[in-house]
């Protein structure tokens, strides 16, 4: 990210402020960011003419291509056993809709690193940063995004939440409900990562390998004879789960 943000500023400075000719702002303008990587590193700069800002600049942007290309491979081959650790430990995160295997890893991540965060909803969101947090003023009731505690957690919530609003039917739907009633999009985005975090700790709770047996939580709704409820079967029992998502849940993303 650092090295693709650097490319960008350099190749902004250049083209507006070192001119760096016609022919060169020609090869890297409206290209595509692996098209401009792969150009940028192609180039032969004359080392020689490093005193000159045009030729400095070209030896920039190369060196910067370069190593974004061994932190894209390096990337590529630490990706290969993330997928496998996540099919092995909870498969069932990936048959969700967004949740791809970066996220699903993060969350898998933090939720072996704090059991106890698990023990309810609320301080899930919370170990999350999804926790709702009062900002309410005179007659008007609102909450704000919580930006405190695990960020990559945060984050990974923040990937699949945009994901569903991008692609996906009923959470469009969704959206649309919560726009007809006068709430803003951060408003909307805090509802879905609150519910995201509610979907993802029921399967978790269903995943033995998160947590020792010794740390798992205590809490989990517990059916007619006694047997704890499946995430699938939790998201249909009323009374279980957040609140305030109560009457929106069934109209929310599951698979």
């Amino acid at each position: 990210m650092v090295e693709k943000n650097s490319v960008a500023a350099i190749r902004v400075r250049s083209a507006t402020h070192l001119r760096l000719g016609a022919v060169a702002v020609k090869q890297i303008r409206n290209l595509s960011r692996m098209q401009l990587i792969r150009t940028l590193a192609a180039w032969r700069p004359d080392l020689t003419g490093f005193r000159d800002p045009t030729t400095a600049t070209k030896i920039a942007l190369k060196h910067l291509a370069r190593r974004y290309l061994e932190l894209h491979d390096e990337i590529a081959d630490f990706d290969r056993p993330i997928h496998a650790l996540v099919e092995e430990l909870e498969p069932t995160l990936l048959e969700r809709v967004g949740v791809g295997y970066q996220s699903a890893a993060q969350l898998l991540i933090t939720a072996g690193a704090n059991p106890e965060g698990l023990t309810s909803e609320a301080s899930f969101a919370m170990l999350c940063g999804a926790a709702p947090l009062p900002a309410s003023s005179g007659m008007t009731t609102r909450h704000r995004h919580n930006r405190g505690d695990d960020r990559a957690a945060n984050s990974a919530l923040h990937m699949i939440a945009v994901s569903r609003w991008r692609m996906d039917p009923k959470t469009q739907a969704y959206v649309a409900r919560k726009r007809a009633f006068g709430h803003s999009n951060p408003e909307i985005l805090r509802c879905l990562k609150r519910f995201i975090t509610r979907e993802i700790l029921y399967l978790l709770k269903d995943c033995d390998r998160v947590t020792p047996q010794s740390h798992r939580p205590l809490d989990t709704p517990k059916g007619v004879n006694g047997t704890p409820y499946t995430s699938k079967e939790s998201a249909d029992v009323p009374g279980v789960g957040c609140a305030p998502f109560a009457r929106d849940r069934r109209n929310m993303t599951t698979r």
